[in-house]
């Protein structure tokens, strides 16, 4: 320990244990005074478990009472049977047992144990740390001599959407039946292998992800034409999705919420979860009393005593065109290849001026609902206020200002508006020279944007051109969607035809993708597959027309 005048510092390096720490103060004038005090060092640092991937092993005929013939099958398992090598950083010596409890070191399996059985193996240091590792062991009876009236079942089965749509990372619980929760895979399958037969058990399976996923103003739409009687909903799990707010009723309370959540004013909904769940045995009674039904959303197994397979389909809360995603993160989801065209007035302001964007549907007539996200530079333009086309319909609850200090705004709205009609009008201030267009784009930020076809339940894509821009001037978009896994698509606007040049590289420079195609005036759209591309991290993607060039980074991820 380091001590001296002026010090204020006691330091080294200490046993662990307690210490006395002892120090002096001393005046301008002369005075001193001492004090002390206890400082206790402890190591807190948990020591690392490591578990081996599985064992088995066989039960072996045992003779209890002595007249030579066996009575049972038992083994033993030690607690070390299972260490792969569980270490303290400080080179402690570690205990190893089965429970914090550090005597329970062995387990005996017996004829009962038969099939799979979940471990937890404990790792103990000198000062009481702990950590663990789960694993499994296989309890196998080779000899056969374990009655045959005791005998392991399988539970497994599929998860799927009503279109048969198969869905991955489902969690399956199978409650009071000794085993951990599994995941759904790729396929949409889980499994639970070998459980001693004759207990009593319940398969749960939960999804509580991706509350946005496949909801749009299109399922809002749908939702609307079924209460007014236009067009019911065909089939219960239909209803199920469009029972929002877990009511028990379609109420214009449930598109409120769904418009909420879309527009990014909530990121769930109280009351349900995002994947609801209803065994594919069960047969609904009357489609109007759906909802009233109590609907199996889970299994109970009374008792098991043969291999079962439970199949469920699995429900997206909100999406009644039935478009979410089911398999792998961020994906992709398909829409058509229409574009609703918005525009607007470009705006050129020099500092502290104030001007108006209203926006505009050049060709409104053929959708009939759009959704989608503005952001701006709040370092270059203030939004000042917002107004919306009460004559379509359009009301504050279609977007939202939640975002406004970080330059966001949120719009979702649907209803009928034909060609050139506005939508909505925003005021701006100017807190340096610019011109709009540099500053402010249409993007799915917050609220995805896209756009509901007319007559049909497609959903196409949704852009925004300022009107008055030069004529050498381009747009190209923020590709989406942005992460992504597998696919990507890059939007840009052209304001005559001719040849574009796009270009992927990473970011020390090297190229991986250099592709020349004829795009026409208008809206064009470039698909990016993953294939094309070696591993996921950070791209840069360059745009060549004309005399422009522009270059916006995506993300990949695996």
């Amino acid at each position: 320990m380091r001590a001296g005048i002026g010090e204020n510092v006691a330091q080294g390096v200490w046993p662990i244990g307690k210490h006395i720490v002892k120090w002096e103060v001393e005046d301008r004038c002369g005075n001193t005074a001492k004090a002390s005090f206890i400082l206790d060092l402890r190591n807190c640092k948990p020591p690392t478990a490591y578990c081996l991937n599985g064992l088995s092993t066989n039960l072996t005929p045992m003779d209890l009472d002595g007249d030579g013939i066996p009575d049972t099958a038992m083994d033993s398992v030690w607690a070390k049977d299972f260490d792969a090598g569980s270490y303290h950083n400080c080179g402690y010596y570690v205990s190893l047992s089965f429970s914090s409890d550090t005597n329970d070191k062995y387990i005996v399996y017996d004829c009962d144990s038969i099939g799979k059985r979940d471990v937890e193996l404990w790792v103990t240091d000198v000062n009481g740390n702990t950590s663990y590792c789960r694993t499994f062991i296989i309890i196998q009876d080779n000899s056969g001599f374990c009655p045959p009236t005791i005998k392991n079942s399988d539970v497994n089965g599929l998860v799927s959407t009503e279109k048969a749509d198969r869905v991955q990372n489902v969690t399956i619980e199978l409650l009071n039946g000794g085993m951990q929760e599994v995941k759904t895979d790729i396929e949409g399958k889980y499994a639970f292998n070998q459980i001693a037969n004759g207990q009593t058990m319940t398969v749960m399976p939960s999804k509580t992800d991706g509350w946005l996923n496949g909801v749009t103003t299109a399922d809002i739409l749908k939702i609307q034409r079924h209460i007014l009687g236009l067009e019911p909903l065909s089939s219960a799990y239909k209803m199920i999705a469009a029972d929002v707010n877990k009511s028990k009723t379609i109420t214009s309370k449930d598109v409120s919420d769904l418009r909420r959540l879309i527009l990014g004013i909530t990121n769930e909904i109280s009351g349900n979860t995002s994947w609801r769940f209803v065994h594919q045995l069960y047969s609904f009674n009357e489609l109007s009393n759906a909802l009233n039904e109590s609907f199996p959303e889970s299994y109970q197994i009374n008792p098991l005593n043969a291999d079962m397979q439970l199949d469920f389909y699995a429900i997206k809360t909100g999406d009644v065109n039935e478009n979410a995603v089911t398999k792998g993160f961020n994906a992709t989801q398909s829409r058509s290849k229409q574009v609703l065209e918005l525009q607007t007035e470009e705006l050129k302001l020099n500092k502290e001026e104030s001007g108006e964007l209203e926006m505009r549907v050049l060709n409104g007539s053929g959708y009939e609902g759009l959704q989608f996200s503005l952001q701006w530079d709040v370092k270059q333009l203030e939004v000042l206020g917002v107004e919306v086309n009460g004559e379509l319909r359009i009301r504050d609850d279609n977007y939202s200002l939640q975002g406004i200090g970080e330059g966001k705004l949120s719009f979702s709205w649907n209803g009928g508006m034909k060609d050139g009609d506005w939508i909505i009008r925003i005021q701006v201030r100017a807190k340096a020279a610019l011109r709009v267009s540099e500053v402010m784009v249409l993007n799915s930020v917050i609220t995805p944007a896209l756009s509901v076809v007319k007559g049909s339940e497609e959903e196409g894509n949704v852009v925004l051109s300022y009107r008055g821009m030069l004529e050498e001037e381009f747009v190209v978009l923020q590709n989406e969607p942005n992460p992504w896994t597998h696919q990507t698509s890059i939007g840009m606007l052209l304001p005559q035809n001719g040849e574009v040049t796009i270009s992927v590289y990473d970011i020390t420079g090297k190229v991986y993708l250099k592709e020349r195609k004829e795009m026409r005036k208008g809206y064009n759209e470039y698909s990016l597959d993953k294939s094309q591309l070696p591993n996921a991290g950070v791209y840069y993607y360059q745009v060549d027309y004309r005399n422009n060039t522009i270059t916006k980074k995506m993300v990949i991820i695996d």
